[in-house]
């Protein structure tokens, strides 16, 4: 069982079958094994929220090299953002030189049904 959990089973667990020495080293290992469980899923979760983010990057990116038109370009942006992350909106604005104003340029809004 433990070296089934070393090899990356999450699922494993003891049986804790007394109250002596050995039913509290069976609860204590299973008390581990649920944190490190935890652990491991929050990690996978930030592992794809992460390559999700990498993967818009890229998208943006090549968009950037493709799209020769500015307005058509931010467009295309915003609605990658919405799809790929999941958005019900995106918005992208540009800040001029002087840096003293800023000006909408994209914009992309999902409207939601309601179902009930």
């Amino acid at each position: 069982m433990t070296s089934k959990f070393a090899e990356g089973d999450w699922d494993q667990r003891a049986k804790v079958l007394s109250e002596d020495e050995v039913g509290l080293l069976a609860d204590s290992f299973n008390n581990m094994a649920e944190e490190l469980s935890s652990t491991y899923r929050s990690l996978e979760e930030k592992v794809d929220e992460r390559t999700r983010q990498i993967r818009t990057a890229a998208e943006v990116a090549q968009n950037i090299t493709t799209i020769s038109d500015l307005d058509e370009m931010l467009a295309k942006t915003a609605e990658l953002l919405v799809k790929q992350f999941e958005f019900y909106q995106a918005s992208i604005f540009l800040m001029d030189r002087g840096g003293r104003y800023i000006e909408f340029k994209a914009g992309l809004w999902i409207r939601y049904r309601r179902t009930d």
